[in-house]
């Protein structure tokens, strides 16, 4: 009876013990999957952070490389039009540099040909004044030096040649030079009809002569009389009267 009961105690306490063992492996086990719960939870935090990192990195790539791409092409094509810019360009100078070669060689040859004239004229005047002097011509020698009429007739055909060269050259001057004045000041020539004195004055200014003395030295008037010319012009103009000669510089296109 009594080992019975020592052997009922003791299975007692083996199950006892093997509930206390069950018991803390059970406590172990949940903590453990606890624990890995935990690091699959991280993990996957860590993963999907990553996996949106890396899809916002892609995405940004793309649209960067879209954008260089774009930006690839427009300077592809911005380079393509400069070099076709650069070709015309070079073509417009090619064509100019022919015309103002014609030019020049066209108005040189015109102007050789006009000093070869006047040396003409100015040998037979030096045989007319030897003739009346062998016959003692005296007074109609007096007359010829005293008169202006040749110098005058001499200076308007001067002038006839200059406004032809200028206006060959720079065919739209008049019609230019008007648009800068008030519509009831501009100038009207007459088919065939010289410049002005005022066109004149700013033929010169065109030219690059802008020198008030120089002009009327050319023109053979006094400096205050092309003074109070352009003054006068210069109230007539639509523009600002101190812009007025650096205006009238780039006015005219070359005839070609």
């Amino acid at each position: 009876m009594k080992r019975s009961l020592i052997r009922i105690l003791w299975m007692a306490c083996v199950a006892w013990t093997l509930t206390l063992n069950a018991g803390a492996a059970n406590r172990e086990e949940q903590e453990l999957l606890a624990q890995l719960n935990g690091r699959l939870q991280t993990w996957s935090y860590v993963t999907t952070v990553l996996t949106v990192v890396i899809l916002v990195a892609i995405i940004l790539l793309i649209w960067i490389y879209r954008k260089q791409l774009r930006v690839n092409n427009q300077m592809t094509e911005e380079n393509a039009q400069l070099e076709r810019h650069i070709e015309e360009m070079k073509e417009e100078d090619k064509s100019v540099d022919n015309t103002l070669s014609h030019v020049k060689e066209e108005h040189i040859g015109y102007v050789l040909s006009l000093c070869s004239n006047y040396i003409t004229k100015m040998e037979e005047y030096r045989k007319n004044v030897a003739r009346k002097l062998k016959t003692n011509q005296v007074d109609e020698l007096r007359k010829m030096v005293e008169s202006t009429d040749r110098i005058q007739a001499e200076l308007r055909e001067f002038y006839h040649h200059f406004d032809e060269i200028f206006l060959h050259i720079y065919p739209n001057f008049v019609d230019d030079f008007n648009a800068l004045l008030r519509p009831e000041e501009r100038i009207t020539l007459k088919e065939g009809e010289p410049l002005t004195t005022e066109l004149r004055i700013y033929a010169l200014v065109r030219l690059g002569i802008t020198d008030s003395v120089k002009i009327a030295e050319f023109l053979h008037c006094s400096p205050q009389t092309v003074y109070n010319n352009r003054l006068k012009t210069r109230n007539k103009a639509l523009i600002p009267k101190e812009d007025f000669a650096g205006t009238v510089k780039t006015l005219g296109k070359q005839s070609s």
